[in-house]
């Protein structure tokens, strides 16, 4: 049986035995409701209620009562009022599903409490409690999220200590979670990029993160999405896992990372393949950043790549190294900016009969590269450029005239470049 009173606003009160003699209630909605306190009637409901949601109810605080709530499997707190979860939550061993996403007031959780909650397969916590402790009498730490063997799902956002990234965890489970999503530190994603899968790993270290724990390693090898934001100390992504291949990764977002020289850095350790699967690259404000790859060549690195985007990584001297470009079959979108030593946005000298990197290409923007001499060597037949839409040029000089060779792009946008003739042009 269910009963929901959910969306009642003016519902401040419930009768303290409003619940007495619901033998048989198995689902209880009183979400989006303006009441204080749940009446101490619900206990009666300890052998039946399965499903408790309290989504939204802001002005809920004391929830001690449903410790009592022995049979209870589904508890929804998401955007509740409470700032501490009672001890008494600890009894309920039998839940499988915990959500405390946006409880933004929620400061405290005893410790012991969530590695009591043995049963549960999934736990979210989105934008909600991160004081995370390593020994505290106070406070849960995080070995107890990875002491639970069952878990499935789990949703950790802004875990503040970056410390916990060099701590190893033994018994940590997490190489069986199926979905995940989390973050050290409050990372955003470059150039308002759309989470798209159900793995995401997101990082921001300081000194004290290295060398990063096994946990680290499974997590940045098993997940689909990850960025790397203010990550202090970090000279290569391969850091993260140096005998890994991060072979899931779909998209990788770099941004304001300060000691970067290389994304991949193989010159030590040399798996079979890096970065397999990846299609999509950012990388933002990377001062430091020398090159793309370090190290000898790997065959199906970076095969995948569909968007590659790069904007201020001031001493980069090439995109990529020229023995990477004819294995990207699948490139549609490439843009850089703000990159001051590139001469030439394509290394090769030509493009050999047979190659694949730019016969999906659909966009092209380059804007203030200085030191740009070419967009590439050697003559590049109409046909091959036969899917480019945008050509965004700004700021740079145009010295192969490239703007002139392509009459059949859908827009073209050249600014403060020698006298051309454009087709078909849309700006500038």
């Amino acid at each position: 049986m269910t009963l929901s009173l959910a969306n009642n606003k003016l519902l401040i009160e419930i009768p303290d035995g409003f619940f007495e003699g619901m033998k048989r209630l198995a689902t209880l909605d009183l979400r989006n409701t303006g009441i204080y306190s749940l009446p101490k009637s619900l206990s009666s409901l300890h052998n039946c209620l399965r499903s408790l949601y309290l989504d939204k109810c802001i002005r809920l605080q004391d929830i001690s009562v449903i410790g009592n709530l022995k049979a209870l499997e589904i508890l929804n707190l998401k955007g509740t009022g409470i700032s501490r979860l009672p001890e008494e939550i600890s009894e309920l061993t039998n839940l499988t599903i915990l959500n405390l996403s946006y409880t933004k007031n929620l400061k405290c959780i005893p410790p012991n409490m969530i590695s009591s909650l043995s049963s549960l397969e999934e736990l979210h916590m989105s934008e909600s409690f991160s004081q995370w402790q390593y020994d505290s009498k106070y406070l849960a730490s995080l070995v107890e999220v990875a002491s639970l063997t069952n878990l499935t799902s789990l949703h950790l956002d802004c875990i503040n200590n970056a410390k916990w990234l060099s701590t190893e965890i033994s018994r940590c489970g997490w190489e069986k979670l199926a979905k995940f999503y989390i973050k050290f530190g409050d990372c955003n994603v470059p150039f308002g990029y759309l989470l798209k899968y159900k793995r995401y790993v997101s990082l921001r270290t300081t000194s004290d993160s290295f060398p990063v724990a096994e946990w680290v390693k499974v997590l940045m090898e098993r997940t689909f999405e990850s960025c790397l934001e203010k990550c202090e100390g970090l000279n290569s992504v391969s850091e993260l896992n140096l005998k890994g291949r991060f072979y899931n990764l779909k998209y990788l977002g770099i941004q304001y990372c300060g000691e970067m020289e290389y994304v991949v850095n193989v010159e030590e350790q040399v798996p079979g393949t890096v970065f397999p699967n990846l299609e999509n690259l950012e990388l933002v404000l990377l001062p430091k950043l020398k090159a793309i790859w370090n190290g000898p060549v790997l065959k199906r690195s970076f095969e995948n790549l569909k968007v590659k985007h790069i904007m201020g990584c001031y001493e980069l001297v090439s995109i990529l190294p020229c023995w990477l470009w004819t294995r990207l079959k699948d490139l549609e979108e490439i843009h850089v900016e703000y990159c001051l030593v590139i001469k030439e946005v394509y290394e090769s000298d030509g493009f050999e009969e047979g190659s694949a990197s730019i016969l999906n290409l659909k966009s092209i923007k380059l804007d203030y590269l200085p030191s740009v001499t070419s967009i590439w060597k050697g003559a590049v037949p109409l046909i091959r450029l036969q899917n480019l839409k945008i050509l965004h040029v700004k700021e740079m000089v145009d010295e192969g005239g490239i703007c002139t060779k392509i009459p059949t792009i859908g827009g073209v946008y050249c600014r403060q470049m020698p006298p051309i003739q454009k087709t078909n042009s849309k700006g500038g």
